[in-house]
């Protein structure tokens, strides 16, 4: 529905979620926020990068890539 109304009224969507598999079949573009900080503003693959370079992007899911990403940014 989100993606729907995205495409049909070609207008932007700000959507807040801890739920990993939103992003991933929602998002084009993510805003990491943390400690009241943006901390990281890109695609999925950025982030992806980010966490961990090519490996993190060919092999782990999104929940993974955001715990590495907390932990090399040190938000937890």
């Amino acid at each position: 529905f989100i993606k729907k109304m995205n495409r049909e009224h070609k207008t932007t969507v700000i959507l807040t979620t801890h739920d990993m598999q939103d992003i991933e079949a929602i998002a084009e573009r993510v805003i990491l926020i943390g400690k009241g900080q943006i901390l990281l503003d890109g695609s999925l693959q950025d982030l992806r990068t980010a966490a961990g370079g090519q490996e993190a992007q060919d092999s782990l899911n999104l929940d993974h890539v955001m715990a590495a990403l907390y932990k090399k940014l040190d938000i937890m």
